[in-house]
């Protein structure tokens, strides 16, 4: 009988065995915010899978593999709360697993921020490096290196600006956007190298990073090649490189009110990433992609990976 089962060398931690549909079956799986855990599914072959709640726990067929008889499937937590994934054949839904997704687990990883200030709002609480138009890229570089020499392998960087496709309005780097004016481009992957292997993941929080080309949401604005830009960053720097295709939004479309304003006053809440994300690992491969409840109006959501600041 068709079942969820532990993936072969998975931790035991998270995963509810029950044995009911069959020897090691598991009812229920739990994930950390911003974690992944694996889970196989047995006898599945033919059969469809969807997450009943995206905004928790976004499924993607993209993200599976085959480890000897189990169809096995990386799972996100994205925000807290709990949902299931169920599994059937053609109408019929057959059976389902329980999806927990847990508050965020520290682990001691230090979170650096970069915002660039022509992105309207609030500064975030926390390690946060603020940039405008005239800050040069070699700063926020140095800044970068600092940390990952304090905090080796344990380094997230998250890049919070305005975005077009293969291009980051953060700071000042070798090229100058015709319209958007300075930023980051593939222009300026050389000096990436300098902080190569010291950080475990750089996350764009920027509109349309990712996309190839220019759009109708780039709304008159040039784009250039995402997807070359990330997995290209993501060699230069050996790290994960998380982005997306799609517009993102940080307030909820009432002027003034901008969902990242903690109701304490004190730091923000990341908005939920909006419409599908990928992310590149240091091979320059996508290894993920998440596709998140697209909006095309700001609404205020949930955190995306367990991060409050």
């Amino acid at each position: 009988m068709a079942h969820f089962a532990k993936p072969p060398g998975a931790p035991t931690e998270g995963y509810g065995i029950d044995n009911a549909l069959a020897p090691g079956s598991v009812w229920r799986l739990v994930i950390p915010a911003g974690s992944r855990r694996d889970i196989g599914l047995w006898g599945g072959d033919g059969l469809w899978l969807r997450s009943t709640d995206s905004g928790i726990v976004p499924f993607d067929d993209y993200n599976e593999r085959k480890v000897g008889d189990l169809r096995v499937f990386s799972l996100f937590g994205a925000a807290e709360g709990s949902c299931e994934l169920e599994v059937g054949q053609g109408s019929g839904k057959w059976f389902s697993l329980k999806l927990v997704v847990t508050p965020k687990v520290s682990k001691g990883q230090h979170v650096f921020i970069v915002r660039d200030v022509r992105l309207a709002g609030y500064k975030p609480h926390g390690d946060v490096l603020e940039v405008d138009q005239n800050t040069p890229l070699r700063w926020i570089i140095d800044n970068i290196k600092t940390r990952a020499g304090m905090y080796p392998a344990n380094l997230k960087v998250i890049l919070m600006a305005h975005g077009l496709p293969g291009f980051i309005q953060c700071g000042s780097g070798s090229f100058t956007h015709p319209t958007a004016g300075p930023g980051i481009t593939v222009a300026d992957l050389r000096l990436f190298d300098e902080i190569r292997g010291g950080v475990e993941q750089l996350s764009i929080y920027s509109c349309l990073v990712a996309r190839i080309g220019t759009c109708p949401e780039c709304q008159g604005h040039a784009g250039y090649d995402g997807n070359m830009f990330c997995y290209m960053l993501a060699q230069r720097t050996q790290s994960k490189v998380k982005a997306s295709i799609h517009l993102q939004y940080y307030f909820n479309g009432t002027q003034g009110v901008w969902i990242f304003k903690r109701p304490n006053g004190h730091g923000i809440t990341f908005g939920q990433w909006n419409g599908t994300v990928f992310t590149w690992g240091p091979s320059g491969a996508i290894i993920y992609r998440e596709t998140f409840p697209y909006i095309s109006d700001a609404e205020p959501f949930s955190d995306p990976e367990g991060d409050t600041y």
